[in-house]
């Protein structure tokens, strides 16, 4: 144990321990601040703490939702999936139904397979000229071609077969390739797109020799003039076609194997031929429905049930005072009680669905409620299961009237709303969104078609059916709730976000009160080394007084002994 020697030989002074007397006025002077720092450390330390577990809970209910996100209402099946398969590719426009069809062929693409005994390797040489590539359809004996567009390419004499490989896979619509045959020469294969109309036709304008071999001449790629069996003819090894589906007898052709304008807001994928007819159909599946609406219920609650228990003031809940946390929970309530708008001509709300709110702000799913929901027909004034399901899970964009299709960019977002196109007769017809032409722009290729640059609905691209007038269509843009949650999400997540600056906020305060309570710890000796500088001195004063004292004591002693 230390001796305090400094007490311990004060015994003419005031007798006081000065050492536990200095360091006691030390405490008492530094204590409250150590403590209140240490308070506010530890708050903020819980804060960031209970802001981290936030921002985690937060990402797994944003991974929740974008599984959940384009579930879908219907169930399409293929009697034959092996032949051909369905799935819906819009829910705003996709409806029940029931259909007959046979696949009596695929669409291919058109093959052809240019070789010469001369090509014994990727680097033989070609000859110089110019050569038209053109994509359009051949007859069915390959001795006429119908253009639909040509581009032009110029070869130079020595051209290499990869080198010509790439100037032509340059066209827009031709993919070449050179091929080891494996009997010592090597081909150009050409394929084109799917579909009887994307077919290519080689024109050679002037075509020479090669002045190595003049058997290599840019003639032998001419795909009308060489004839099969020439020396390099091209050889037509498949033909371009389109597929060709028959739907409850009806011819249908399209130049694709994923067709999206058959049947609306559905994709059908032809697999095999198979000219046997099969059922194809889509209807309500409710039970899938309500499964995907109570695991959203489930995991919103989840969430809910964090951001009530860190804002609760009276279980000292971490967060109970976050301004920014606060309002993160009003607006999460805000998508599972609010209106949505863009699916219907008013707001429609989850509570349509069986959605209700319980007094402790948790949410709750009435499967008898969601069910009869899910039963009603949309009509002009209601907007049935089918709607009030897409405003949760599908964003969408679609129009009251089959004269018109409706369709958004990738790269713009209009937003949500209900706007009114009208069209006016012309060559070609001019349109107004909502009273206004300004911004529609129109195009016409094997459609017209309008595209919109105006504020609310930039983006959008609008087909009509016909070129005559067309009155008061309304036009829906809707975002789900869904796609809604998981953008907020993405935002407060951000860099710059809500989140990360409150957790930036509160690790700037974290780091103040530190660098205060070691400033505190670091002039804590020099406060203790005052006190003890200053004690002594009334020490010194205490021993002089106390000196005098005794000397007066003893001189009246004395007086009074002499009496």
């Amino acid at each position: 144990m230390a001796i305090d020697y400094l007490s311990a030989l004060n015994t003419k002074g005031s007798g006081l321990n000065i050492t536990q007397i200095v360091d006691s006025l030390v405490e008492a002077d530094v204590a409250p601040k150590k403590d209140a720092l240490n308070k506010q450390i530890s708050e903020k330390n819980t804060q960031i703490s209970a802001l981290a577990e936030v921002v985690a809970d937060l990402s797994s209910l944003q991974a929740d939702v974008n599984s959940l996100t384009n579930t879908t209402q219907l169930a399409p099946t293929s009697a034959s999936s092996a032949s051909l398969t369905i799935a819906v590719s819009d829910s705003a426009v996709a409806e029940e139904f029931t259909a007959d069809v046979t696949v009596e062929a695929l669409a291919t693409a058109q093959t052809l397979n240019f070789t010469n005994s001369n090509f014994t390797a990727p680097t033989a040489t070609i000859g110089s000229g110019t050569i038209a590539v053109q994509i359009g359809s051949w007859d069915s004996d390959f001795d006429s071609f119908t253009e639909t567009s040509s581009t032009n390419i110029s070869v130079s004499d020595g051209t290499t077969l990869t080198a010509f490989a790439a100037q032509l896979n340059a066209v827009s619509g031709v993919n070449a390739s050179v091929l080891n045959v494996g009997d010592g020469t090597y081909s150009l294969v050409i394929k084109s797109e799917l579909g009887a109309k994307n077919a290519i036709n080689f024109d050679v304008a002037a075509g020479y020799g090669s002045a190595s071999d003049p058997k290599t001449s840019l003639n032998v790629f001419d795909t009308e003039t060489s004839g099969i069996g020439a020396v390099g003819a091209s050889i037509h090894m498949v033909r371009a076609t389109d597929a060709h589906l028959k739907v409850d007898g009806v011819s249908v052709y399209r130049d694709s194997n994923t067709i999206t304008d058959v049947f609306d807001g559905y994709t059908v994928s032809p697999k095999v031929v198979n000219a046997t007819s099969f059922r194809v159909q889509s209807s309500l599946d409710v039970d899938n429905a309500y499964n995907a609406m109570n695991s959203l219920v489930s995991s919103v609650n989840i969430t809910k049930k964090l951001f009530s228990d860190m804002t609760n003031r009276e279980l000292e809940g971490a967060l109970a005072d976050d301004p920014v946390i606060a309002a993160i929970e009003r607006q999460l309530d805000k998508y599972f009680s609010g209106g949505v708008v863009g699916f219907f001509t008013s707001s429609v709300y989850m509570s349509e669905l069986g959605v209700s709110t319980n007094r402790d702000g948790s949410i709750s799913l009435s499967e008898s409620k969601f069910r009869e929901a899910m039963a009603v027909e949309p009509s002009s004034t209601v907007a049935g299961g089918t709607k009030l399901f897409n405003a949760v899970f599908n964003s969408s964009v679609y129009s009251d009237s089959s004269l018109l299709k409706v369709e958004k960019s990738t790269y713009v977002e209009p937003i949500a709303g209900v706007y009114t196109y009208v069209q006016s007769t012309g060559s070609p017809p001019s349109a107004t969104i909502d009273g206004s032409g300004t911004g529609i722009s129109t195009y016409s290729d094997a459609a017209p078609y309008f595209t919109s640059t105006q504020t609310n609905t930039s983006g959008l691209k609008i087909t009509p059916s016909t070129t005559g007038n067309i009155s008061s269509v309304n036009i829906f843009v809707g975002t789900s709730i869904l796609d809604q949650l998981t953008t907020y999400i993405d935002v407060i997540m951000a860099s710059t976000g809500d989140l990360s600056t409150r957790e930036s906020t509160l690790g700037s305060q974290l780091t103040d009160y530190q660098i205060e309570l070691e400033d505190i710890e670091a002039k804590t000796d020099g406060i203790r080394d005052r006190y003890m500088s200053q004690f002594p001195a009334m020490e010194t004063a205490v021993t002089s007084l106390k000196s005098t004292g005794d000397y007066l004591t003893n001189m009246i002693e004395s007086w009074n002994s002499d009496n």
